[in-house]
């Protein structure tokens, strides 16, 4: 079936792909509350330079947010990214229970102090299984 079949004879393409919980405000304080995952995902400029994008995911809305990028992932800027995420959800009314993360050496310790001090459990994800 498609959206425009009589069975969906109010849906438009936005709402047939947002998820129900993404159609209200921004604030997710009316919303159940939302684990995170995040990573660094590795891209190449044009000029061949690496560069990397730090990104987390609310699991509630499928938000996505790029927290930065930059060449390299200093333990400093990486905290202050976190940092930041915690300020970007308190302004919005947001409370994350866990945060989801792999065992990447780019991620320092400071990380995870900054994510409990903010009250949000962090959790590394279980390192590859050999086959």
């Amino acid at each position: 079936m498609t959206p425009s079949s009589p069975q969906f004879p109010e849906t438009n393409a936005r709402r047939f792909v947002s998820p129900p919980m993404a159609r209200g405000p921004t604030s997710c304080a009316h919303r159940p509350t939302p684990s995170l995952a995040c990573d660094f995902l590795e891209t190449v400029t044009l000029s061949g330079a690496p560069m990397y994008v730090l990104a987390v995911i609310e699991h509630s809305n499928r938000r996505i947010r790029i927290l930065g990028i930059t060449a390299h992932p200093a333990t400093s800027w990486v905290t202050q990214a976190a940092k930041n995420l915690v300020m970007d959800l308190e302004d919005v009314g947001c409370r994350a229970r866990f945060m989801i993360r792999d065992r990447d050496g780019k991620f320092p310790r400071l990380f995870d102090a900054v994510s409990k001090d903010a009250g949000i459990g962090s959790s590394s994800a279980a390192s590859r299984c050999r086959e």
